[in-house]
C-alpha cells in the first residue's frame, strides 16, 4: 500500500490538510517502484515471505484531516503497520498517558483489530493485533462526540482510505532472458503474502516454445534468498 500520508499534502489555514490528486499520483507511482526493490521477512516462521505491498487507493480530494494529522507507521505498510494521530491540541489527561485507551479515538472500518496507546497529551498511536487483510479498503475516521481532555468536544476530523492490493507475485529473478541459459534453470518468485513452496508447486512449470511443458520443483525460500 503506498502511503499518501497527510504530510504530503498541502497544509492550509486552521490545521487542515488535503491531498490533490496529482500528489496522490506522484506518491502512488513512486512507492509501486518502492515495492519491487524492498523485500521483508513477515510473520510466519519457515516461510519465504516478500514484502507486504499495499497501496493506498483513493488518496485524492475526499481524504483530509483537520486539526489532527494521521501518520502511518511506515511509507510501505506491513500487515503490521501502525497509525499514529497528532492533535493540535490536548486530548489526553497526563495519567492516560502511556496506558491503552479504553476507548480509542480512531476509528477503522471494516473493523482491525488493536489496541490505541496515548504517547502525550495530544498523540496516541494504533498498533494492530492482527494483519491487514488483502484487497481490503480500510475507512479511518475520529469517534463521533470525540472530547478533548478539558471536557469539551474537539473539534478535529478526519476522513481517510487505505485499500490494501490483492494477492499476486512482486518480483521475480532473474529479470533478464537469457541466450545461454543453464539446462536446470532456478527461478526465483516472491509474492506479497505467505505462500508455502508445497502448495505452490503445482501451479508452476516450464514451457518451452514447442509446447513441451516440465513441472518445477519448488522448494521454500530463505531470508538469504531475499
Amino acid at each position: 500500500m503506498t502511503h499518501c500520508s497527510p504530510l504530503h499534502g498541502t497544509t492550509f489555514s486552521r490545521g487542515r490538510i488535503e491531498n490533490s490528486p496529482a500528489q496522490s499520483n506522484q506518491n502512488f507511482i513512486l512507492q509501486r517502484l518502492k515495492q519491487l526493490s524492498a523485500f521483508l521477512l513477515l510473520r510466519s516462521p519457515g516461510l519465504a515471505l516478500a514484502l507486504f505491498a499495499a497501496t493506498l487507493a483513493g488518496c485524492g480530494e475526499r481524504n483530509h484531516s483537520d486539526h489532527v494529522e494521521l501518520v502511518m507507521g511506515s511509507a510501505v505498510p506491513t500487515p503490521a503497520t501502525t497509525f499514529e494521530l497528532r492533535f493540535e491540541s490536548a486530548m489526553a489527561k497526563g495519567d492516560q498517558v502511556g496506558l491503552p485507551a479504553t476507548n480509542s479515538p480512531l476509528v477503522i472500518k471494516p473493523h482491525l483489530a488493536g489496541t490505541f496507546t496515548w504517547l502525550s497529551m495530544r498523540s496516541g498511536v494504533f498498533t494492530p493485533t492482527e494483519p491487514l487483510a488483502m484487497n481490503t479498503k480500510y475507512e479511518l475516521s475520529l469517534q463521533p462526540g470525540l472530547m478533548g481532555a478539558d471536557g469539551q468536544s474537539s473539534d478535529a476530523t478526519l476522513r481517510w482510505a487505505v485499500t490494501t492490493p490483492p494477492f499476486s507475485v512482486i518480483a521475480t529473478w532473474p529479470q533478464q532472458p537469457a541466450d545461454n541459459a543453464s539446462s536446470e534453470p532456478e527461478c526465483k518468485v516472491a509474492f506479497n503474502d505467505d505462500v508455502r513452496a508445497a502448495d505452490a508447486g503445482r501451479f508452476l512449470s516450464f514451457h518451452s516454445l514447442d509446447g513441451q511443458q516440465i513441472p518445477a520443483d519448488t522448494k521454500q525460500g530463505t531470508g538469504d534468498d531475499l
